[in-house]
């Protein structure tokens, strides 16, 4: 990548960042550093550009550009090789992935390797249910966002996620290559520093209409586990309601439950 193509990545990331003007400098870096990576700008294994380059294209003070690179190599996002620079570090996407969707065929079994495909984005009026679990004022809008997890391009899980538009604004602005390579909960930490300190979560057996049978190459009516959750902060304030509806045709959703 030559100067001006980094100039032109900085600018773009920057851009897609929600809320920038209320981030402190180093945490900015840290995003379009996070964002290139995600959108595939540098893969795992390859050198990113010098400490220098980003001071003087994103006008950074060097300190503050060293406190970015040091915060994401103990995240683990990056790694330094003595004398050569620093790297972009394999993804840790299986296993946060693991905290939603892990499914076995058996308890010894080997866990399944998905993959996240972006299925659609886009505002919605209330719907008094959701509105009602997230505590949102009856006539307020919503954000949905539906993900397909495949194992070997097959869909195992269909997901529906709903946000209150006005909560996370530019939600909508996140980039494809994002969404499908970053879980969504690590995007909303990130993204709007809220963090899931506990779920509530209901279980059922749903039968699946038109669409969602064309998802899972199914039949309508086929019967499949439904996962309704609820999010919650630490302040015990729900943030996202999401519908997961599972083909469990040939596996187990593991759970593990610690007293």
């Amino acid at each position: 990548m030559d100067e001006n193509q980094l100039k032109e990545q900085i600018v773009l990331h920057r851009r897609a960042i929600p809320n920038v003007e209320d981030l402190p400098a180093y945490k900015i870096l840290q995003r379009i550093i996070q964002a290139c990576i995600a959108d595939g700008v540098w893969k795992p294994g390859q050198i990113i550009p010098p400490e220098r380059l980003f001071a003087k294209y994103t006008g950074l003070s060097i300190g503050t550009v060293k406190k970015a690179m040091a915060n994401l190599v103990n995240e683990g996002v990056l790694y330094r090789r003595q004398g050569s620079g620093t790297f972009v570090a394999a993804p840790s996407f299986a296993r946060q992935l693991r905290r939603y969707y892990l499914f076995l065929e058996h308890f010894e079994g080997q866990e399944r390797a998905n993959s996240i495909h972006l299925y659609g984005i886009r505002e919605v009026p209330p719907i008094p249910e959701v509105n009602h679990l997230l505590k949102l004022p009856d006539n307020a809008g919503l954000i949905r966002i539906d993900r397909i997890f495949k194992e070997k391009e097959k869909a195992v899980v269909f997901s529906k996620s709903y946000f209150s538009i006005n909560e996370f604004k530019n939600l909508e602005a996140v980039t494809v290559q994002r969404f499908e390579h970053v879980p969504l909960f690590v995007i909303i930490e990130e993204d709007y520093h809220i963090k899931a300190s506990y779920s509530d979560e209901l279980y059922g057996i749903y039968s699946v209409d038109q669409e969602e049978a064309n998802i899972f190459d199914g039949t309508v009516g086929d019967a499949m586990l439904l996962i309704k959750t609820l999010n919650y902060t630490k302040e015990n304030m729900p943030f996202e309601y999401r519908e997961s509806i599972c083909n469990m045709e040939s596996q187990f959703l593991y759970r593990r439950i610690s007293y």
